[in-house]
């Protein structure tokens, strides 16, 4: 789908492209860390000693959302969090984190992406959970973790895809001219 910058698969087994996925003007690359209560937003550059931990990939279609996978828990793992914006919680105490599917009661499974004007506007997009709130729960940077808002969307709510083959293939080439 040309709508997004990033390439989907429609099953886990028929991934074919693995995004670093960065966040908010900042450019903090989103990571897995095993048994974590949030995904910390505190790192710019990929540690390639773990790498698997910050290559995410989408899953789903354009008309029902995709789930967002990292490599490193592999399948039957999705970011998920709580849907619940209770007793005034604006989504900044709530943590998305891979969760084993299926995914609890009150816990999205799919995000829809939105065209975002923030960070120069070219590739870049809102992540918000499906069937929560009129669309209203975007991802967010939230105190250095990955939460979300409920009410509007600006550059902190913005995520860029960085194809891990570019990246990689400007990494050799930095390092030949380099050499």
């Amino acid at each position: 789908d040309k709508r997004f910058p990033f390439v989907a698969a429609e099953k886990y087994d028929e991934i074919t492209k693995w995004y670093y996925l960065s966040i908010g003007d900042a450019a903090y690359l989103l990571y897995h860390v095993d048994d974590a209560d949030h995904i910390a937003l505190d790192r710019t550059a990929v540690d390639y000693n773990n790498e698997d931990a910050y290559m995410w990939a989408f899953v789903g279609t354009p008309f029902d959302g995709y789930k967002i996978v990292n490599r490193a828990t592999g399948d039957g793992y999705i970011l998920s969090s709580s849907t619940n914006t209770f007793d005034g919680n604006t989504g900044a105490k709530t943590h998305p984190v891979m969760t084993a599917e299926p995914v609890a009661e009150g816990n999205n499974t799919y995000w829809i992406p939105t065209a975002s004007k923030n960070r120069g506007g070219v590739g870049t997009f809102y992540l918000a959970q499906k069937n929560a709130n009129d669309g209203k729960n975007k991802m967010n940077n939230r105190d250095g973790k990955l939460a979300f808002w409920n009410s509007g969307a600006d550059a902190g709510s913005t995520f860029m895809v960085i194809d891990v083959e570019s990246a990689h293939a400007t990494m050799i080439n930095d390092f030949k001219t380099a050499a």
